[in-house]
């Protein structure tokens, strides 16, 4: 039997010892601690996949941009060729 189902075992007869008790809570803490790690880590890789969404935007916007700005290029010389 693990040490989770030696606790509800000695719960249930109505038995803890203290370091039971201390056990519980300590693993708890540790739980809590990793949950936020976890939690943590996720929040880390939804900022960082925004990031780079972020920069594949800027980069087509800057190739959007360019492509523009050469196509008016090619309209004004095409009227200045034509006046």
């Amino acid at each position: 039997m693990d040490k989770l189902g030696q606790l509800k075992a000695d719960y249930k007869r109505g038995c803890m010892s203290i370091l039971d008790i201390k056990w519980a809570l300590d693993e708890v803490e540790r739980l809590k601690e990793e949950n936020r790690i976890i939690r943590q880590d996720r929040r880390f890789r939804r900022y960082m996949s925004v990031l780079q969404e972020n920069l594949n935007l800027i980069e087509l916007n800057a190739t959007l941009q360019d492509q523009l700005e050469k196509a008016e290029a090619k309209l004004a010389k095409h009227q200045m060729v034509q006046a």
